[in-house]
């Protein structure tokens, strides 16, 4: 968890990153998939 908090205040993604098979297409990846889930509104459904 250490690892993921350091990009979020301020890690380069160009830095080696720390799991090998992970690359740096991954990664942006994965924080622009977390930033469009954040744009989203979930409203709760009543049964």
């Amino acid at each position: 968890m250490k690892a993921w908090r350091s990009y979020a205040v301020g890690t380069n993604l160009e830095q080696p990153v720390w799991v090998p098979y992970l690359e740096t297409e991954d990664i942006s990846q994965a924080l622009g998939y977390a930033a469009w889930r954040l744009e989203e509104i979930e409203i709760p459904l009543s049964a």
